[in-house]
């Protein structure tokens, strides 16, 4: 007799949504411009701190094996 190392769930989809992480967020909610740094000739802003791109989302989906 083979030895079976699969697992049967009944629960059907919601079996392959165990260890799957879904992550939805937002950059710039507001859509706000990076503050004005006199300092900085070359485009008005410090891109250290911020960025010029605007309001930007995201998803990610990880799923653990």
């Amino acid at each position: 007799m083979p030895v079976s190392t699969a697992e049967y769930n009944p629960c059907g989809w919601r079996a392959w949504l165990n260890n799957t992480t879904i992550t939805l967020g937002m950059n710039n909610v507001f859509d706000q411009d990076p503050p004005f740094v006199a300092g900085n000739l070359e485009n008005g802003y410090d891109p250290r701190m911020t960025n010029i791109r605007g309001r930007a989302w995201y998803v990610a989906l990880t799923k653990r094996f």
